[in-house]
């Protein structure tokens, strides 16, 4: 008897640090007193893994990007421009960074490698790449590495600002994926404490003026305009259109970078002294109907401007890419088409437009390149004749997947 004592004693000490998690862990004791009992045993105490690991390997990945966003951020804010041969608009992203890159490949702007292939086509992610999803860092990743190699062959990748960016720089972490919190426990029970690590480590990322992600953000502006048409989160609001949209592409990056103290009014879900919704938080120009007062406003605003279309995320569409047409032929496009979800869609807009910067012709691209004609998808105006189209899939206009690299 006492010699098999001795003999397992022998294995244990030479299984060392093999042997101690796996006879300990299942006991439910803690860490500190594993360690004490390693000691009374002396057998080698293993490097324990912080639990806020993946959220720093996270922070890694932004700060890759950090400077590079920096660097060119004037020219990242810029508001208007002037045209554009070919944009590709995005929806709402969500983490999804799987249905993000075969979005991109369906529109023929990434390779299969996830490199630039779009030549001068301009992208525009219409902002809500945080929240909801599992790899918020590789969204974010793919976007700014397509960003920069797109500029070296005269194309662009812009990313918006959504509400859900601006809740991250506000630390209101709610609707970050609760798997990212629940993943921090031991395997006898949860700690609370890697929760408030997790919050912790997130915050450092966030935190205007000196986290990596709030740099990064501080490079997306709020509202751009290429040629007639208007990119925007939640819709346009006379409260943007008069503060200036360089002046609030700017004053936004400031608050970030932290050079702003004070957040600029605008971006609160309820812009006070207007008495009506911020552009990142507006819903109107996202429901299955759209009113007479608002379709007028939308009219007025695009009118102000010199555009014709407006393009929009922030409320999902089940059907798919749609758009709505005002009686004097002005349009909004909603494009929030769920990329998170597995009941979403990989579809994308398409505009083409001239020199002049006028659309020629718009399109709905789906999986595998499909392209749809987007008059299929937009419910016109009663008063410009041909009533109500409803919304179907569209005629199809070419099934042969695009060429990657032909932008």
């Amino acid at each position: 008897m006492l010699y098999r004592f001795f003999l397992c004693a022998a294995l244990v000490a030479s299984c060392g640090a093999f042997v101690q998690p796996f006879l300990l862990s299942p006991l439910g004791i803690s860490s500190t007193s594993r360690s004490a009992i390693s000691s009374r045993l002396r057998l080698p105490v293993p490097p324990r893994r912080s639990p806020s690991w993946r959220v720093q390997a996270c922070a890694s990945r932004y700060d890759r990007w950090k400077d590079d966003a920096l660097h060119e951020n004037e020219f990242n804010l810029k508001a208007v421009f002037p045209s554009a041969k070919r944009i590709i608009a995005v929806g709402d992203v969500h983490g999804g960074s799987k249905n993000l890159m075969e979005c991109l490949r369906s529109a023929g702007v990434a390779d299969e490698d996830g490199n630039w292939c779009g030549g001068q086509t301009v992208v525009v992610q219409v902002g809500d790449i945080l929240d909801r999803g599992t790899d918020e860092a590789g969204c974010i990743e793919v976007l700014c590495k397509l960003r920069t190699q797109s500029r070296d062959v005269g194309g662009n990748v812009i990313m918006l600002l959504g509400n859900h960016e601006i809740l991250n720089a506000d630390l209101d972490f709610r609707y970050a994926k609760s798997g990212q919190f629940s993943e921090w426990k031991e395997d006898h029970g949860i700690a609370s404490k890697f929760v408030e690590v997790f919050r912790g480590k997130r915050a450092s990322i966030f935190k205007r003026g000196q986290g990596s992600m709030a740099m990064i953000m501080s490079s997306m502006p709020v509202v751009v305009q290429i040629g007639d048409t208007v990119f925007c989160h939640g819709g346009l609001t006379w409260a943007a259109i008069d503060h200036g949209f360089q002046a609030l592409n700017r004053d936004t990056s400031a608050w970030l970078q932290g050079r702003l103290k004070e957040k600029p009014g605008i971006l609160e879900p309820v812009v006070a002294d207007q008495m009506e919704a911020s552009p990142l938080w507006e819903r109107t120009f996202g429901t299955d109907t759209i009113g007479s007062r608002a379709l007028r406003r939308v009219d007025g605003m695009l009118r102000e401007l010199g555009a014709s279309n407006m393009v929009v995320g922030h409320t999902a569409q089940l059907q798919g890419v749609n758009g709505v047409e005002t009686r004097a032929g002005r349009q909004v496009w909603r494009v929030d088409v769920g990329l998170s979800e597995r009941r979403g869609r990989i579809e994308c807009l398409e505009v083409v437009q001239s020199e002049a910067g006028s659309t020629v012709r718009k399109a709905v691209i789906g999986q595998h390149g499909r392209v749809l004609d987007a008059g299929g998808r937009l419910q016109r105006h009663p008063g410009r004749g041909g009533g109500e189209e409803g919304l179907s899939s569209g005629p199809v206009l070419s099934t042969a997947p695009r060429q990657p690299c032909s932008a």
